[in-house]
C-alpha cells in the first residue's frame, strides 16, 4: 500500500507529489508541494482552501496549508515563462478523510466524509473528486475500505469499475494510463482487492472502443490503444476476444471496407479447412457463435462481396447477442453490422437495426439517461412493427421485447418524477398492452409480462 496521496505527473517528464508535514486536524494540513523542475519565477493562483506560506521556486517546492472550505477538490495553477501546470488538490477534510481511510481509520474517514459532502450523492462525489486528484494505489484501497464499511461504495464499485479503467486511458489525471502494460497490472490489483467486483482487461478495451458511439461519435480510440503499445492481433491471434469484433467493427464505422479486409489479411488464420466447411462448422455452432464466425473470417476475404457481407455481419451480430461482458461494445457492433446489409435481403438490415436500437436503449438506461433510451426504444418498436419501411416485416416477438424495455423505461421516468401511482399504472397498462399483443399473433409474451409485474410491486412495496 502507497501512503503518497498525491502524486502525478505535469508532463511526461516532470513529477509532482505532496508532502505533508503532519495530518493532525482536518482543518489544517501544512506540507510542501515539489514539483521536480525548478522555476525562476511563476505566477500560483490557488483554490480558496490553499494559502501558500513560502515559496522556493528554484527547488521546485511550495509550502501551502490545504484548510476548510465550500468546495472539496480544486487545482492549483502555476505560471511560468509562457507554459503552466495545474496541480490537483484535496481541501483539508477530504485530504483528512483519504488519510485515515487509507491507513484504516474508516469509521472517522466515513463520517467526515458525511459532514463535508452537503449532497444526495455524496458517495459519488467522493470518489469523483479522489478519482481527479490522487493516486491509484492509494484510491483503491481507500475506496475498498469504504466498500466493506459501507453498501453504497460497494455498488460504486460494482457499477463504475469497467468505465473507470476505459475513462483513464490517456487521461490527463493523476490516475491516467499510458501504457498497455500499466493497464493490465491495475486491472490484476482492483480483482485482488477484496470489495471490488473483478472485471477483464477484454471488457475494459471494448468499452473504450464502444463507449463514445453511444454518445454519437467515434475518434481515434484505436490510435490511442495503440499508442499504449496495444497491438490487437497479437493480443488476440485466435479470433477468441470480444475486442477483435471491436476493432473490425470500429474499422468500419470511422474508415473502410479495404481498411477492414487488410486488417483480416494480416491476422493468423486460426482454423484450416475449405471456405465451405468452416463456414458450414460456424452456422451449425450453438456456444460462442461470433468465435466460429471469426474462423470464417480469413478465408472469406478472397470470396465475392455477398458473401465477405454476410460472414462479418454474422460475425458482429453475433459477438453483440453473445457477449456477456460488461463493456459498452454491442451497439457498436451492431452498427457496424449494418453497414454491412446493402447487397443483403431486407431482413438483415430490419433485424440489425433492431437490434442496435434495443441495445442503445439499454446503454442510456445505464447512464440514467432515460429521455434518449425512450426515444431507442420507441424506434425499435417502430422497426420491429414493419411501418416504417416497405420492404419490412413485422417480427411480433421483437415487437414485445421493445414494448416490454418502452414502458419499464416510461414507469421509471414516472417514479423518479415522483409520480408513484401512475408508474404502477403504467406497469399495469403494459402489462394488459403485452397480453393483448400475445393473444393477437399467438406469441408467448410470459417472460416480459412477469418482468414487469415483478418491476411493480418493487414500486408498489416501494
Amino acid at each position: 500500500m502507497s501512503d503518497r496521496i498525491i502524486d502525478g505527473d505535469l508532463r511526461r517528464d516532470i513529477n509532482y507529489s505532496f508532502h505533508p508535514k503532519e495530518v493532525d486536524s482536518p482543518d489544517s494540513i501544512l506540507g510542501d508541494l515539489k514539483l521536480g523542475i525548478s522555476l525562476e519565477t511563476a505566477e500560483i493562483t490557488s483554490p480558496a482552501f490553499v494559502e501558500i506560506h513560502d515559496e522556493k521556486l528554484e527547488k521546485g517546492e511550495i509550502t501551502l496549508e490545504l484548510k476548510g472550505a465550500d468546495n472539496t477538490q480544486g487545482q492549483i495553477q502555476i505560471d511560468t515563462l509562457g507554459e503552466y501546470f495545474r496541480v490537483p488538490l484535496l481541501s483539508g477534510p477530504v485530504y483528512f478523510a483519504v488519510t485515515k481511510a487509507n491507513q484504516g481509520e474508516i469509521e472517522v474517514a466515513h463520517d467526515l466524509i458525511q459532514s463535508v459532502y452537503d449532497t444526495t450523492k455524496v458517495e459519488w462525489e467522493f470518489r469523483e473528486d479522489c478519482r481527479d486528484t490522487i493516486s491509484f494505489d492509494v484510491f483503491l484501497n481507500v475506496m475498498d475500505q469504504l466498500a466493506g464499511h459501507s453498501h453504497h461504495y460497494e455498488r460504486i464499485l460494482y457499477r463504475s469499475a469497467t468505465g473507470y479503467f476505459a475513462k483513464r486511458i490517456d487521461d490527463r489525471g493523476p490516475q491516467q494510463i499510458r501504457l498497455f502494460d500499466v493497464l493490465s497490472e491495475r486491472v490484476k490489483k482492483w480483482n485482488q482487492s477484496d470489495q471490488t467486483e473483478s472485471i477483464g482487461v477484454d471488457d475494459v478495451l471494448a468499452e473504450y472502443l464502444g463507449r463514445n458511439y453511444v454518445h454519437d461519435y467515434l475518434s481515434n480510440e484505436r490510435d490511442s490503444l495503440q499508442g499504449l503499445g496495444f497491438d490487437p492481433i497479437e493480443y488476440d491471434p485466435s479470433w477468441d476476444s470480444i475486442v477483435t469484433a471491436g476493432w473490425i467493427a470500429h474499422l468500419l464505422l470511422t474508415d473502410s471496407e479495404e481498411t477492414v479486409r487488410e486488417f483480416i489479411r494480416n491476422r493468423p488464420i486460426p482454423k484450416t479447412g475449405s471456405y465451405t466447411d468452416v463456414k458450414n462448422d460456424a452456422k451449425n455452432s450453438n456456444w460462442n457463435r461470433w468465435r466460429a464466425w471469426g474462423n470464417v473470417l480469413p478465408l472469406t476475404v478472397t470470396e465475392a462481396e455477398e458473401e465477405f457481407h454476410y460472414d462479418i455481419y454474422q460475425y458482429l451480430r453475433f459477438a453483440g447477442k453473445d457477449y456477456r461482458g460488461n463493456g459498452k461494445i454491442c451497439t457498436l457492433l451492431y452498427a457496424a453490422a449494418a453497414q454491412l446489409t446493402g447487397p443483403l435481403p431486407a431482413f438483415f438490415h430490419q433485424r440489425i437495426r433492431f437490434q442496435e436500437l434495443v441495445s442503445l436503449g439499454h446503454d442510456y438506461r445505464r447512464d440514467k439517461n432515460w429521455e434518449d433510451a425512450r426515444s431507442a426504444f420507441q424506434n425499435a418498436v417502430t422497426i420491429a412493427s414493419g411501418k416504417n419501411v416497405s420492404s419490412y416485416d413485422c417480427d411480433a416477438r421483437k415487437v414485445a421485447q421493445a414494448t416490454k424495455s418502452l414502458r419499464h423505461t416510461e414507469a421509471t421516468m414516472l417514479a423518479i418524477q415522483g409520480k408513484e401511482s401512475e408508474a404502477i399504472e403504467h406497469y399495469r397498462s403494459a402489462v394488459t398492452e403485452l397480453q393483448q399483443l400475445g393473444d393477437d399473433h399467438n406469441i408467448d409474451v410470459e417472460d416480459h409480462t412477469q418482468f414487469l409485474e415483478g418491476e411493480m410491486k418493487k414500486e408498489l412495496n416501494g
